[in-house]
């Protein structure tokens, strides 16, 4: 009797392991939808609607994970190197901030960018889940060809933009335009994201064929979905028109070549690995020489990406500005070289070095400097770039192995060597366009399953092979995996809902055409959700300044009560915030027009922006005319300059 009972107890506890890990493996196929969330009708529409779901979906298919992890031991963390450097650098991160100027920035960052300590920490236990949970080739195979999947469906949504058809983007709203958005609404941002997909598409298009040669068959619906992905990311690619998505493309592919050149199994494709590299050097410069040709300009009036590469120079305004950036940064981590100002603070950065002639060809305002090496030591410092750099050589170290055919865990993966070979190439071609630009949620879920994937492949084998003895009794597992969860519920309800419900009255206040009803709704959207208020702060008040001239003197007193409750909210988060402080001397200015009681105001408001903003800023020399024109009409008359 005892023995009977004994395997059907082990027998039930298997089964609700097994569904826990579908359940897991669920959550994680979710979270491939997130360059598909966005809502129009929120502030803003794209960005932070995707973070926020994929954030709560990671948050419960962790709690999941822990869950099962406690119940089955080989569903624990590999003993691998990987997961490891990117806990140490979570760490730091969290020091950094700490020490940063603004630990409520660092930790949460924008509403454009929902970047911070808290999405790295979501993308990291990402990274441990799949690696713990995603074990064969075949879990793998299935994982990928659903995000490429989901890449295509972008893709599609894109061709329909790019088309003019409104009825295939009506949901996201698109309008047409010069360059491909999609559904992520920034051209660079969907540039990051395809280029993974791109070659990670080719990866498992080279890893297919062995399998196929063995099997005597000459194609499959598997190899024609991979293909239709290549063509159809390819050209989306282009149509985005991102030149530093290029660059990382060619330099993805050229490490390719490189690693099949010196490790692949087939000698003829070797010679013609290393022959395509001396061909890409030739044409490299083959193109300086014809691109102003009349051949060229037809096709750069028709391709807009052919344009933006025909004028790249030194001299090109893009340029410029990535230049001067990357000059400020090094100049900033001269000041704080150990753990740097703190993540995503590189706007008062760029605020106290940027020069003159990065404004003589841009007058944007700065919150990234564009390169995601020169960003570490910033924010970070060197020891945020030593943590970066070694979590980057772990990963290309992974590669090399695999692709030289040593320590293969999953022998199931036919064509592995290929296989990882791709991978490496998508890695570098990420890392190359981060030069470029930076990290956003769409390119770090690609990251994660890439360095998951990698993470996985190190496991070593005694790691996954204990059985389904349970760890706990069954009762007790079954009340730890409900109060997981009932921990994953609470932390979306107090850390997720308040800035999607902050969003949402935004979006409600800047809609409304009511300037006490934008005030009142506003200032419920700050208290939503303060640490990441600033940037809607900011948002209302330049609807506040367009719209002053009708604005009748009760509406401005309001906005101006409005400005005067928020800016200690403000200077407390964020003691080095600039743009609000320029967006609150323009409002004292406008007052001052009509009402000389503001004059002092507007003059201490101007003064505390020239402390903190380069003088050759064009807002900074606006704000200094204006002042002095105001003085000077107060100077020579007791009226204001408008009744």
């Amino acid at each position: 009797m005892r023995d009977t009972q004994v395997p059907l107890r082990q027998r039930s506890v298997g089964d609700a392991h097994r569904a826990l890990a579908l359940a897991v493996a669920a959550g994680v196929y979710l979270l491939l939808a997130t360059p598909l969330v966005a809502n129009p009708g929120v502030w803003p529409g794209f960005v932070l609607p995707g973070a926020l779901y994929a954030r709560t979906v990671t948050l419960f298919t962790v709690a999941l994970w822990v869950a099962l992890a406690l119940g089955d031991r080989r569903y624990r963390p590999p003993r691998a190197p990987i997961p490891a450097a990117a806990g140490l650098f979570v760490l730091i991160n969290l020091l950094a901030a700490a020490t940063g100027l603004s630990p409520e920035r660092s930790l949460w960052s924008t509403q454009l960018r929902m970047g911070g300590v808290v999405g790295l920490a979501h993308w990291t236990a990402l990274v441990v889940v799949l690696a713990s949970v995603f074990r064969t080739y075949a879990q793998w195979r299935w994982l990928f060809g659903a995000n490429l999947g989901v890449s295509l469906l972008v893709v599609v949504i894109g061709l329909g933009q790019g088309l003019g058809l409104e009825q295939v983007g009506a949901i996201y709203r698109l309008g047409s335009a010069d360059r491909l958005m999609a559904t992520v609404g920034n051209p660079g941002y969907l540039a990051a994201y395809l280029l993974v997909s791109l070659l990670l598409a080719l990866a498992l298009l080279a890893a297919s064929r062995p399998r196929l040669e063995q099997q005597g068959r000459a194609f499959t619906a598997w190899q024609a979905f991979l293909l239709g992905t290549v063509a159809f990311s390819g050209w989306a690619l282009i149509q985005t028109a991102t030149r530093g998505a290029v660059v990382g493309a060619i330099a993805g592919l050229a490490a390719w070549a490189l690693a099949y050149a010196l490790w692949g199994d087939r000698p003829r494709l070797r010679l013609v690995a290393a022959g395509s590299l001396g061909v890409a050097v030739l044409v490299g410069g083959l193109w300086f020489a014809v691109r102003d040709t009349p051949a060229v300009h037809a096709l750069a009036s028709r391709v807009y990406l052919v344009e933006r590469l025909r004028r790249a120079s030194l001299e090109d305004p893009t340029a410029v500005t990535r230049v001067e950036m990357v000059r400020a940064g090094l100049a900033a981590f001269r000041e704080r070289p150990v753990l740097g100002w703190g993540p995503e603070n590189a706007e008062p950065v760029f605020e106290k070095y940027v020069s003159a002639r990065f404004f003589a060809v841009s007058p944007e305002w700065g919150d990234r400097l564009h390169n995601r090496v020169v960003e570490e030591l910033v924010d970070r410092g060197i020891l945020g770039l030593l943590a970066y750099l070694g979590l980057w050589g772990l990963l290309l170290r992974a590669v090399i192995a695999r692709a030289r055919g040593a320590r293969h865990r999953d022998r199931s993966a036919q064509g592995s060597g290929t296989l990882y070979m791709g991978i490496g190439a998508a890695l570098v071609a990420y890392f190359v366009q981060n030069l470029f630009l930076f990290d956003t949620n769409e390119g770090m879920l690609q990251l994660a399953l890439l360095v998951g994937f990698l993470a996985s492949s190190e496991g070593k084998t005694e790691d996954r092979v204990s059985g389904h003895r349970p760890v706990m009794p069954k009762g007790v597992h079954a009340a730890v995996c409900v109060l997981l969860v009932t921990i994953a519920a609470i932390g979306t309800y107090r850390l997720h809902y308040p800035p999607y419900r902050q969003a949402v009255l935004m979006g409600a206040a800047l809609r409304t055409g009511w300037m006490s009803d934008r005030l009142r709704i506003a200032e419920q959207a700050f208290a939503a959700f303060p640490p990441m208020a600033n940037m809607a702060r900011v948002a209302l008040f330049k609807t506040v300044m367009g719209s002053w001239p009708q604005m009748s003197p009760g509406q401005r007193q309001a906005a101006i009560a409005v400005l005067e409750r928020q800016m200690p909210q403000v200077l407390k988060g964020e003691p080095m915030n600039v743009p609000m402080r320029a967006v609150a001397a323009v409002v004292y200015q406008l007052a001052s027009v009509t009402d000389a009681a503001y004059m002092d105001k507007a003059a201490r408001s101007v003064r505390e922006v020239s402390v903190r903003m380069r003088p050759h800023r064009p807002l900074s020399k606006q704000l200094a005319e204006t002042q002095r024109k105001l003085e000077e009409w107060y100077s020579r008359h007791t009226t204001p300059p408008v009744p």
